[in-house]
């Protein structure tokens, strides 16, 4: 039925057995049908017997062993593949970028202020989302907002792609720098008073914040020695707004321990980021 509704009736009925076969390659996974028929749809003239060579020569030239238990998991994996191939280059590297966020929520004024650093124009960046819609690799989370998700699966392969590319580290470096300095943006403080930080502060910038839990949990390689206690400071701040003093407490004894590794005990950030843990604790009476 999902696959009928996306590519026709006339089509899957002209070949039933290969469409049956075709949802079966892809273990009648949404996402996969999802994105076989957005392919397909751009090709009209494709046969569905022949998208099931197309996906078979993708999967054997993949050969990767670590996928040989999952075939359905294969089939949307060759899709993907074939996808890909489908977008332009600056199309391509927007995806890889986009693998560095939560996959959850996605504001797409963040993605814009994240690549002013790699210089990109904003035609290629405005392309660059409408071809990874048309190919269903990101997805609006409400119509007409510019808020988008990723399918965890998708994000996996545009991770992979990222590992493999030479840009790697420059996108993780550019992503790393735009969340940062929204964290510069919020005052910084060590009182103990409540009233000193309330959620309005953070009204600003608290679509940046699932982001910047990611920053600070899987990519701190890619902050820079003098911006690691800011991005911890703001970050246990928005907890400590809410209330969440034990996640308050953990952000700064992550930071201690790392900027004691990176900077050193003498270090005046370590020294700050040791105030702050104190903080955390007095806050809960410790």
């Amino acid at each position: 039925n999902l696959l009928t509704k996306l590519v026709g009736d006339t089509r899957v009925q002209k070949e039933k057995q290969q469409a049956q076969e075709l949802c079966k390659r892809l273990g009648y996974l949404p996402l996969g049908l999802q994105l076989v028929g957005r392919y397909l749809r751009k090709k009209p003239l494709l046969s569905l017997d022949k998208m099931l060579q197309r996906l078979e020569e993708q999967r054997e030239l993949l050969n990767q062993p670590q996928l040989t238990v999952d075939i359905p998991l294969q089939g949307v994996k060759a899709v993907f593949e074939l996808s890909w191939k489908e977008l332009k280059p600056t199309s391509q590297r927007m995806g890889e970028f986009l693998s560095l966020f939560v996959p959850t929520s996605i504001p797409w004024e963040l993605v814009e202020y994240a690549c002013k650093s790699l210089n990109w124009q904003e035609l290629d960046i405005e392309t660059a989302n409408e071809q990874l819609y048309e190919h269903h690799l990101i997805e609006q989370l409400l119509e007409g907002e510019p808020l988008y998700k990723i399918h965890p699966l998708i994000r996996g392969f545009l991770q992979a792609k990222l590992e493999e590319a030479e840009h790697s580290n420059q996108f993780r470096q550019a992503f790393a720098t735009a969340l940062v300095e929204i964290a510069k943006t919020v005052p910084r403080t060590y009182a103990t008073e409540p009233g000193i930080f309330t959620r309005e502060s953070f009204d600003s910038v608290k679509d940046a914040i699932p982001h910047l839990e990611e920053l600070v949990q899987n990519l701190t390689d890619a902050i820079k020695d003098e911006d690691l206690s800011q991005s911890f400071s703001m970050l246990g701040q928005f907890y400590r707004v809410q209330g969440f003093y034990k996640l308050y407490q953990s952000c700064h004894e992550k930071s201690v321990d790392l900027l004691q590794k990176r900077l050193g005990k003498t270090h005046p950030s370590f020294a700050t980021c040791l105030v702050e843990l104190g903080v955390s604790y007095l806050f809960q009476g410790q």
